[in-house]
């Protein structure tokens, strides 16, 4: 039996760097046995597999992007089931105002949600929301002020940001709507 699942990736695609042509991307995950592979230009890759230990598909990803394209980058996967929770956890705040950013964050094991509130510091509540589910991080904060808020700076947390995908609550979104 066949499960669908979503590979995120950090990292390719960005600012001239990691480039890869995101349909010789999709023809590499089906020459290795994925199916129904769709790619989303914001870094994540929406595919069926009959394979079901996280670990192995992760693995698996990484290493089609590593041997095919020569980018070592980091690798999350969850399946559509898991990203449908997520979704119905989701805070009613997240996503909700159109002048405020909305992330979703991540966690790559070893990376727990818990150790990334540890590392990552106590947020400025003035200025931004965060609420977690498992080791999905939810995260919301006004562009107006922005600059304010401590977890917009989560990047230059490298023993945080090393080990967290980061996408946007549009993309999220868009991988739920292409995992129904």
């Amino acid at each position: 039996m066949k499960t669908k699942y979503i590979a995120l990736f950090r990292g390719i695609n960005v600012a001239g760097q990691n480039e890869i042509n995101l349909d010789e991307l999709k023809a590499a995950y089906e020459e290795n046995g994925f199916t129904n592979a769709v790619c989303v230009s914001s870094g994540s890759m929406v595919f069926d597999t009959t394979m079901t230990d996280d670990a192995r598909i992760k693995g698996k990803c990484a290493r089609i992007i590593e041997e095919k394209f020569g980018h070592d980058i980091l690798v999350g996967v969850l399946s559509a089931d898991e990203l449908k929770d997520m979704m119905k956890h989701a805070p009613a705040w997240w996503d909700e105002d159109p002048l405020s950013k909305h992330r979703a964050l991540f966690m790559i094991p070893p990376m727990t949600s818990e150790k990334a509130f540890q590392l990552g510091g106590i947020i400025n509540p003035e200025y931004e929301k965060i609420s977690c589910w498992g080791d999905i991080i939810f995260w919301s904060a006004p562009m107006l002020t922005l600059s304010e808020a401590r977890w917009s700076r989560i990047k230059n947390n490298k023993k945080v940001y090393d080990s967290v995908i980061v996408k946007k609550a549009t993309t999220v979104r868009q991988l739920a709507e292409l995992t129904k």
